[in-house]
């Protein structure tokens, strides 16, 4: 009974010293892991304050991450596009789309304003016609099924296609570049360079920028990190409708909002004429209240009309007046004659 009793306790104490793990939810809103580091970096997850990265971060969208001085950082996304940021850099992802039911709507939009990069597009970039654009300080990089090279090199910046195709645009232009070629950027307002093919030397010094040391390690941890990516395919396409739903929601809302307020401002127009129809009509009558109180001036005689006899007869020149009688007389035999 001893041994029973003692054997209970000691399996109690193996209960209590075992480590128990809570179930966490799965965060189906992530778009991308960190997979390796190199260095510091950090990440701010939209508006909190940012934190230190760490290998196996998610990453979602509007995310900040940006890399410190000789640091480098490896991100993989779930559509199985890497890219790599070397020292120095920052990267924001302001738009990800990714359906692998429907390639129709996938689209990225990532900003990386500072530090060389490697972008090496996945299926977003397997479509016929792929939406993914890179937006820099120097202009937009549109690519096409694309392993690209961007940053500085050589006091200007510089882009570098691997494999497909980019156009590199500006405020001046427009230009593409394909497999095997480079061009230059001065600054937003100018004209993209020619492209053409890079020296070896020059090639080797862009790769070396972002190279990271591990290589063996990130492919690993790539690999395993696809398998686990494609569990959120699903959801993340849950999420993306549910956002769109949102969105029409969000527009439905403030159209809405616009008819009651064209309604309201309509309403109050109306009130306002109203209103001041109202006053002009009292301040007539008050004005008419007024002058009906006032005694007004006998009216001035009408003048009437006097006949040219009359005016004649009343100067007072007794030879003036002669002479308009004997007129007259005469007018008076001429029209008696005229009546016979």
């Amino acid at each position: 009974m001893a041994i029973r009793i003692l054997s209970l306790l000691v399996f109690g104490l193996l209960l209590n010293s075992t480590p128990t793990y809570a179930t966490q939810d799965i965060d189906y809103s992530v778009i991308g892991t960190i997979i390796e580091i190199e260095g510091a970096a950090t990440i701010q997850y939209g508006e909190k304050t940012p934190e230190a990265a760490k290998p196996d971060m998610p990453i979602h969208l509007d995310d900040r991450l940006e890399t410190g001085s000789e640091s480098k950082m490896h991100i993989l996304f779930i559509d199985d596009t890497e890219l790599t940021l070397s020292e120095k850099a920052l990267l924001t992802v302001d738009d990800y789309v990714f359906d692998p039911d429907e390639a129709s709507e996938n689209k990225g939009r990532f900003s990386i304003t500072r530090g060389p990069f490697l972008f090496v597009s996945g299926l977003l970039g397997k479509r016929e016609k792929p939406d993914i654009k890179i937006n820099t300080t120097y202009g937009s990089i549109g690519l096409r099924g694309t392993t690209v090279w961007g940053g500085e090199i050589d006091n200007e910046y510089a882009v570098f296609v691997d494999n497909g195709e980019v156009s590199v645009e500006t405020n001046r232009g427009r230009i593409r570049v394909g497999k095997g070629q480079g061009t230059t950027i001065r600054s937003r307002n100018a004209i993209p360079s020619r492209a053409k093919t890079w020296p070896t030397i020059k090639l080797e010094r862009a790769k070396k920028v972002v190279a990271m040391k591990r290589r063996d390690h990130i492919k690993q941890r790539v690999a395993q990190r696809k398998e686990s990516h494609k569990a959120l395919y699903r959801h993340h396409k849950e999420n993306i409708q549910n956002r769109k739903q949102n969105q029409r929601n969000d527009i439905q809302e403030r159209r809405g909002n616009k008819r009651d307020n064209i309604q309201d401002r309509r309403e109050e127009y109306r009130d306002k004429i109203k209103e001041q129809k109202n006053d002009m009509r009292q301040n007539r009558q008050n004005y008419r209240e007024k002058q009906g109180s006032l005694e007004r001036p006998a009216p001035r005689p009408v003048p009437q009309k006097r006949t040219e006899n009359e005016r004649e007869h009343q100067t007072g020149d007794p030879a003036r007046q002669q002479e308009n009688n004997e007129k007259h007389h005469l007018r008076s035999n001429s029209r008696q004659r005229g009546s016979r």
